[in-house]
């Protein structure tokens, strides 16, 4: 069965693509899930103009349902499909470079020094040479691996065995593992510190270089979104719609927040404010300093998935 998706330019130009660059990131690109190695969810823009709206470039259409986030590198854009597809595609046209399979459900890339790492349901971290899509290496694991962080040549990826893993970005080869007996959520790595949330109701603080645990944040139940950290705090949620900000040296607590929304996911954190999702199809925005809430918008129908973050826009 084919799936049509929406792959269109004006939308991507609207979320990630754009001449100015955030304070968030130093180009144009969007490597990674929400952005970067922080997860902050901002892009470098400029946003869609509200008024004037957009119009349609192109479409591609994969292979099977495409609702992982894609990374944007130069001239092209890379997207993964649930039929474990990795695509490479040219961002002015949308047309194919390369398609490559893999044994499973394929989440969002990164895409680092011309090199694409994904991580695959059939217990796989690849990394492909992002001119060709030929595979330089892989990492075998005990379950699906999800979405990966890169930075400084360290690949960072949890998988479904309740492991996280650190691998070398060049070779392959496992730097540490580190497991806390339940599932692990997707890293996000600042400062030379990986901070993971884990379905034993903790957030962890790990050295980046060794895996050795600095800090653990006791959460009210399982973590219910990746982390994300900006200026100093880390922000996460738990399944009882509880919201955090987490000192990020310290791992002492800075505020909480019951957000009285099912199912909380911290979307971004950008200029101050605290964007998260809830499962009734709202979208709120709260203060990072203080926690408390400034607005919530209500969908008429539908669930949020992702959000981000360009020239005051979400």
């Amino acid at each position: 069965m084919i799936y049509r998706i929406v792959l269109s330019l004006c939308c991507l130009t609207c979320l990630l693509l754009g001449t100015g660059k955030s304070k968030a990131q130093e180009s144009e690109d969007v490597p990674m899930e929400r952005g970067d190695a922080a997860r902050t969810g901002e892009m470098p823009g400029p946003g869609l103009d509200p008024i004037d709206g957009f119009d349609k470039r192109w479409r591609f259409i994969a292979d099977g349902p495409v609702r992982s986030s894609p990374a944007v590198v130069g001239d092209r854009i890379y997207v993964c499909s649930e039929a474990g597809s990795v695509y490479s595609l040219d961002l002015a046209t949308g047309n194919q470079i390369w398609h490559v399979i893999t044994g499973g459900l394929v989440l969002s890339p990164a895409v680092v020094n011309e090199v694409v790492y994904v991580g695959s349901a059939d217990h796989n971290l690849y990394a492909l040479d992002a001119a060709d899509g030929s595979e330089l290496w892989h990492f075998s694991t005990g379950g699906q691996v999800y979405s990966p962080a890169v930075i400084d040549g360290l690949v960072y990826a949890s998988s479904g065995d309740f492991h996280l893993y650190a691998v070398d970005g060049s070779t392959g080869s496992e730097r540490w593992r580190f497991t806390t007996g339940h599932s692990i959520l997707t890293p996000a790595v600042v400062n030379g510190v990986v901070y993971v949330s884990s379905g034993d109701s903790n957030m962890y603080a790990l050295d980046a270089a060794t895996g050795a645990e600095i800090w653990r944040f006791e959460t009210g139940g399982e973590s219910a979104s990746t982390q994300a950290v900006a200026d100093g705090v880390v922000y996460v949620s738990d399944a009882g719609s509880n919201l955090y900000a987490v000192d990020a040296a310290s791992g002492l607590e800075k505020w909480t927040l019951n957000t009285e929304g099912d199912h909380t996911v911290v979307q971004a954190v950008v200029d101050g404010l605290v964007f998260a999702s809830h499962a009734e199809s709202s979208l709120s925005a709260i203060d990072a300093e203080s926690g408390i809430e400034q607005w919530r918008f209500f969908m008429m129908d539908g669930h949020i998935t992702s959000a981000v973050v360009a020239d005051g826009l979400v």
